[in-house]
């Protein structure tokens, strides 16, 4: 079985008193593209400098394909460790044309073979007509891919990415996610990539690993987080929650929307089920609620109800016609989409 492209063992990294990452035990496969999510200062871009070098480790190790590269007293340096880098600014030389930005990658090669290597990475994300081009010409997808080809160029084992999409508007930070993430497939690179954004996230990666406080709380494949959270923390990632009470009876917890699983929940307890607003629809077998405000967003739109004896839930339900305010509606639950956490 081939080694891991990365792995972290037991990470620990604190900035003065401030502990940034936590006891940290995680790897990538080769040609797996892993998303790093969990909300600004959780550690996520602290792990990224840490693989590429850039910060020294304190506790535990990091392997690249097997080689420790850090920790155990050795300590690599960020230009040994064949791993490529994408910021969030793309860190783009204005005075250089794009083929010498993705050629000054390439300094270890000889001087006649960097131009037709880094044009080749430029033909790669589909941006060799614009080899001659200056930064401040390029649309930001183009500086984007431009930044990526650069990375790309020599070879990485690994590729990093830290919030590579952030400053693109929405409609073009999904066309240039998709074009990167085609790029990274065809080249077959082990890829890591940092995002706040669940939907970036559960779009790219085969894996992400959730982080909180400098710790991973769950590390699984996009459907298995929606679907199957560990906590409500990790739920509520992926969606506004709601909350009802519900009393146990036979492994079901009783809401005043219907009945949610609560396996290992003792007969008799009150328990917080956590209900995903995407959980609540309309169903003419439902239960009856009361439309208290209606806010539609477009595709869809957002709905405070009151169902049973006082309880306030909002729904979001697809479509852009949403029910009248005041009007009575039945509604449903989704129970793949309603937690009972221990």
């Amino acid at each position: 079985m081939a080694a891991p492209a990365l792995s972290f063992s037991d990470l620990t990294f604190r900035y003065d008193s401030v502990v940034a990452v936590r006891e940290v035990s995680l790897s990538l496969a080769q040609g797996e593209v892993l998303c790093l999510l969990g909300p600004s200062g959780c550690g996520k871009s602290t792990l990224l400098r840490l693989a590429a070098g850039l910060e020294r480790v304190q506790q535990g190790t990091i392997a690249l394909s097997g080689e420790v590269v850090a920790g155990q007293g050795t300590e690599v340096p960020p230009e040994q460790r064949r791993v490529g880098l994408v910021f969030q600014d793309y860190a783009l030389f204005p005075h250089l044309s794009a083929i010498d930005n993705v050629a000054f990658g390439l300094a270890h090669k000889p001087r006649p073979e960097r131009r037709a290597l880094a044009l080749a990475a430029l033909e790669r994300v589909g941006l060799a007509a614009a080899a001659d081009a200056f930064p401040h010409t390029l649309s930001g997808g183009q500086q984007q891919r431009v930044a990526l080809a650069r990375a790309l160029a020599p070879e990485p084992r690994v590729m990093l990415m830290d919030e590579p999409f952030s400053g693109l508007d929405a409609r073009l930070r999904m066309q240039v996610r998709e074009d990167t993430l085609a790029v990274l497939r065809r080249a077959g690179t082990a890829s890591v990539i940092v995002t706040h954004d669940p939907e970036e996230a559960m779009a790219m990666a085969d894996r992400i690993a959730v982080m909180r406080e400098g710790r991973v709380l769950q590390v699984a494949a996009p459907g298995t987080l929606f679907l199957q959270p560990a906590d409500a923390f990790v739920a509520g990632f992926f969606g506004d929650l709601e909350q009802l009470v519900g009393q146990v009876r036979a492994g079901v917890a009783e809401t005043a929307l219907g009945p949610v699983p609560a396996p290992g929940q003792a007969d008799g307890t009150s328990v917080t089920v956590h209900i995903r607003e995407s959980a609540i629809r309309l169903d003419p077998a439902g239960v009856p609620a009361d439309v208290l405000s209606v806010r539609t967003l477009g595709a869809d739109c957002r709905v405070r109800l009151r169902i049973g004896e006082g309880s306030e839930v909002t729904a979001r339900l697809t479509g852009p016609r949403a029910p009248a305010v005041g009007s009575r509606v039945t509604v449903g639950l989704d129970p793949d989409q309603a937690f009972v956490f221990g």
